[in-house]
Formats: C-alpha cells, structure tokens, sequence
C-alpha cells in the first residue's frame, strides 16, 4: 500500500492529509490519530470549508471551489504533457458535474488544480467523486479579473 502525506491550503486554514493507496484522503488530526475527513467514500473537504460551501451555493445558486486532481512533484512539472493530462482529469470532473458546473469561470493551473463554479448539487457530485483528491472554496471571480473594482460594483453586479 502506498502512503502519502500532502498538504491542502485554503483561504481559512491548512491541513494535512495521509493518502493512503486509493482515491480517499484522511487529516492527520494528531501524532497518529486518522479520521475519515466526511466519510470513507468521499474525497476530502473540511466540514468548516463543506458548511461555507453548501451555505453559498444555497444563497447564490453556485459556489466557486478549487479542486484538487493530483500531487505533482517538481520532477513531475518537467513531464511534456503534464497539462494535457490534468486538463483530461478536470475533463472527467466536469463531465461528472454536468450541469451542475457551470462553464464560465472555469481555470486550471496545469499542475494538479482547477477551480469551477459548482451548484449545491454540484458540491454533493463532487464530495462523492473517486476523480480527486479534495476540494476547498475557491475565491469568487471578482478577484481573479483585471476588471478595476475601486467602488464595489463588480459585487454588486451579482447582489
């Protein structure tokens, strides 16, 4: 059996997961205590990152998350069709979440992550996926344009 600790930061907080031989992730909540992070068939969330997740998606339709494909080692980013390869692993999420991930806004970074923007139902397709690793809340899309904001209309457009 393979073993593999990883770490997944976030906007709220980091933790560290033991991966062990399967598409599952556990925390390593002390010295050698592992819980499962939901439940054994899920990928790993946080509950405080599940709870923000489902309370956004219920108030605007959708949340946006960054998901997490793979752990790519430096050795791994001098691979030639790395970014191909993890864009065909964010192709089988997006065509697991179908509707319920919308197409606007969608961004990979070629190493292991991509974020989507995700309804409710959205968020329970992709807790019960064995295609990833984790996912975490991703910041809304106002921060990632280069559309200037100096008066907060760009929130607005969305209340």
């Amino acid at each position: 059996m393979v073993c593999m600790i990883f770490m997944v930061h976030t906007m709220h907080d980091s933790r560290c997961y033991l991966k062990m031989g399967s598409p599952r992730a556990y925390p390593v909540t002390g010295s050698s205590a592992v819980e499962p992070a939901i439940s054994a068939a899920t990928i790993a969330v946080s509950p405080g990152d599940w709870a923000r997740l489902i309370a956004d998606a219920d108030k605007r339709g959708a949340t946006p998350v960054v998901i997490y494909l793979q752990t790519v080692s430096f050795k791994d980013m001098a691979y030639p069709n790395l970014k191909v390869k993890m864009a065909a692993k964010a192709d089988i999420i997006a065509s697991e979440l179908g509707s319920d991930a919308w197409s606007a806004g969608r961004w990979e970074n070629g190493v292991g992550q991509f974020g989507l923007t995700v309804t409710a139902k959205g968020l329970q397709i992709l807790r019960a996926s064995v295609n990833a690793i984790s996912f975490y809340p991703d910041s809304p899309w106002q921060y990632r344009t280069a559309l200037a904001n100096f008066d907060d209309q760009l929130s607005a457009i969305e209340d």
